[in-house]
């Protein structure tokens, strides 16, 4: 009856025994009954089949009890049983399978929306991830044109500096690019002469020197070979500033004297100097005095000791009070005979071997006035004439009377011409400097620090020296002016010196050192009273010196030679006041030369 009520055939039947066998005999009850679909049972159907179980319970419905009367009718009981309880569970469990339905719709819309949210999250992601790679990219453009603008800004300013720098070199090179285009035409023939003058004319006086270069310069424009008119050898070796040391050194500033400091310094061969005035000898010694010099004579016992060191670390060396004759033991060094070993110079001195350093340098002075040398000693030195000129002297005397009348502006003039010297060699040291740094840069010359560095020196030091060199010009001039004064007193004493040196002329023994005639000079200023007007101060100076220096002269010759003596001082000093008529004195030496030979014969 309780199969009927559940109809697991799928038929609508009544609860009849009739309705009951029909579905029995179905041959399919089996399988229909394994597939029921027990969800789709009915609270009817529950309550109908619970109310035939309740109604039966006096008959004792039991699996046991249906066991008994009918296997068939047990596994039915237990079907529907089965069934009932499904039911009844079910019933309890289908409001959670409605919730666990709906939170499984929720969690799928749930799980859908956070698909989408995770979607877009990686969408947004990605175009963070743009966005923060664009933002980077910019940051480095920004950096990087930050960078560009300070180099660019860096530049322009270091082109402004350039071009200030660098207007005022502009003109300076242009004029001395002008000058040595047009001198390059002429260098051949200035090289020349400038050969000649090196290789030949250190031992000539100054007379003959000219007279020499004049001959040569002939020569040269009659084969028309181009050169410079006029040309002064010493603007060809040395500048204004190495000028300016030599005589802030003590190096007389005439011509003849500069003539000789070029042969001292630029020949090849090691120069020997005829120096009986010492003007050499003070002049080396000065211009090498911070070179860590080393003087000795030929007749020191260990000269040699201190030659050998001096040409192994490139010293310099200095032999005075030479004689005719020359040590044998220097002919290696004379004549470089120096040879190549593992990359250095060396040359053999007795039984060693010394290291030659091309810094070496070889000085000799001879206090002879007319020494003879051989022709082997000739070839192997350059002999340099240093004999004193009437305008050296002239120079030099100039300062020993201003030291005498003016100590303090002597000192002063000394100092300037000495500073003066520095500055023009930092000058030129700055200069080269310069080209150096502008030469040597590589890339873009407007990163290269240093040469703005150089530049901004150059230009600070450059305008710092420029106004020292014209305050000290400018003081120069005046204390010039004021030494001027004195220019009649020291051309007065170079010429009783060269009047009382011609005396040699009539006997070797009337030879008048320079250091001599610079005491009794001096002594002669001392006599002189001091006088309130500068003019009778001067005019004292030359008489005090005229006489003192006559007077101490004759004491030193033989009478018959005074009034010759008398005579030559009497028309140099004449010559000098531009008061000597040279006719008068031509026929006064030589008579008239139209009569003819007299008849008495000369006495001499």
């Amino acid at each position: 009856q309780m199969c009927t009520v559940l109809r697991p055939t799928g038929e609508k039947l009544d609860e009849s025994w009739g309705d009951s066998k029909k579905m029995l005999g179905n041959a399919k009850l089996l399988d229909l009954l394994k597939a029921y679909p027990k969800n789709n049972i009915t609270e009817r159907m529950h309550r109908t089949c619970t109310k035939i179980l309740k109604d039966n319970e006096h008959h004792d419905i039991s699996v046991e009890n249906m066991a008994n009367k009918s296997q068939a009718g047990k596994g039915l009981l237990i079907w529907v049983l089965a069934i009932l309880r499904y039911y009844e569970v079910a019933k309890n469990v289908e409001p959670l399978r409605e919730k666990v339905k709906d939170m499984e719709q929720a969690q799928a819309k749930t799980e859908a929306e956070l698909s989408t949210l995770h979607s877009l999250i990686a969408d947004l992601t990605s175009e963070l991830s743009d966005l923060n790679s664009g933002y980077k990219k910019a940051t480095l453009e920004l950096e990087d044109l930050k960078n560009q603008a300070l180099i660019m800004s860096k530049r322009l300013s270091s082109a402004s500096k350039l071009i200030e720098g660098l207007t005022g070199e502009k003109s300076r090179w242009n004029h001395e690019r002008q000058e040595l285009s047009q001198n390059r035409s002429k260098l051949v023939g200035d090289c020349l002469m400038s050969a000649c003058f090196l290789t030949y004319m250190g031992a000539f006086t100054a007379k003959y020197r000219s007279s020499v270069m004049s001959n040569i310069s002939g020569d040269i424009v009659e084969k028309k070979v181009p050169h410079t008119c006029d040309l002064k050898i010493e603007r060809i070796f040395v500048s204004d500033d190495v000028i300016q040391r030599w005589s802030a050194h003590g190096l007389p500033a005439d011509e003849y004297s500069l003539q000789n400091g070029i042969l001292t310094t630029q020949a090849n061969r090691f120069p020997l100097c005829i120096d009986p005035q010492q003007q050499a000898l003070v002049w080396i010694k000065n211009m090498f005095a911070e070179e860590h010099l080393t003087v000795k004579t030929l007749n020191d016992d260990d000269f040699m000791k201190h030659l050998e060191l001096a040409i192994q670390f490139g010293k310099v060396f200095l032999f005075e009070n030479v004689d005719e004759d020359l040590d044998p033991m220097l002919d290696p060094v004379l004549e470089k005979n120096f040879i190549t070993e593992n990359g250095n110079n060396v040359i053999t001195l007795g039984d060693k071997k010394i290291t030659w350093d091309d810094n070496f340098r070889l000085f000799l002075c001879t206090k002879l006035n007319n020494p003879i040398y051989s022709p082997e000693i000739i070839g192997k030195i350059t002999l340099v004439n240093y004999g004193v000129t009437q305008k050296g002297l002239s120079d030099q005397l100039l300062n020993v009377v201003v030291k005498h009348e003016h100590e303090d502006l002597e000192d002063q003039y000394k100092c300037i011409v000495r500073n003066m010297s520095k500055n023009m060699q930092l000058i030129v040291k700055l200069e080269d400097s310069l080209l150096k740094e502008l030469s040597s840069s590589t890339g873009n010359i407007l990163d290269n620090d240093d040469l703005i560095k150089t530049l901004d020196e150059t230009k600070e030091k450059a305008l710092e020296i420029k106004k020292k060199l014209e305050e000290a010009q400018l003081t120069k001039k005046k204390i010039s002016s004021a030494r001027n004064e004195y220019k009649p007193v020291a051309k007065r004493g170079s010429i009783l010196y060269f009047a009382a040196s011609s005396l040699a002329l009539l006997s070797p023994m009337y030879e008048m050192s320079l250091d001599s005639f610079l005491s009794c000079f001096i002594k002669s200023m001392n006599q002189v009273q001091q006088k309130k007007k500068l003019k009778e101060r001067i005019q004292n100076l030359i008489t005090s010196a005229t006489s003192y220096l006559y007077d101490y002269t004759c004491t030193g010759i033989f009478e018959c030679h005074k009034s010759t003596f008398s005579f030559r001082l009497a028309c140099l000093v004449l010559e000098d006041d531009g008061l000597l008529d040279n006719k008068a004195l031509d026929a006064f030496l030589h008579g008239d030369r139209t009569i003819g030979e007299p008849s008495v014969p000369k006495p001499l």
